[in-house]
């Protein structure tokens, strides 16, 4: 390939459309077919919860990560009808209203 060592890190990733809006939000353009997504420098595979990178990125996935867990937990909230406030980059405060 580029000669970039690739490393591949378990990624729980169930549900493919709260990973295509992380990719959005962040800024990723990506192809997809049945179990896996892929952007330039990233293939994710949502049938064995894995994502294949390029080492150097990885700073990038944890990113991807985040942004993952933050529509996650909102989606919940908005199902349970829960506020939520954001305290940082990784918490959340939800409460019942």
């Amino acid at each position: 390939a580029d000669g970039a060592n690739y490393m591949s890190v378990e990624f729980k990733a169930k549900h493919k459309e709260v990973l295509k809006k992380a990719l959005k939000n962040l800024g990723y353009k990506f192809t997809e077919n049945e179990n896996v997504l892929a952007t330039s420098n990233f293939t994710f595979d949502l049938a064995n919860q894995k994502v294949e990178f390029p080492s150097y990125m990885s700073k990038e996935i944890n990113n991807i990560k985040q942004e993952y867990s933050a529509i996650a937990v909102q989606a919940i909230a908005k199902k349970r009808r829960w506020a939520i406030k954001r305290i940082n980059k990784r918490q959340f405060q939800l409460a019942k209203y």
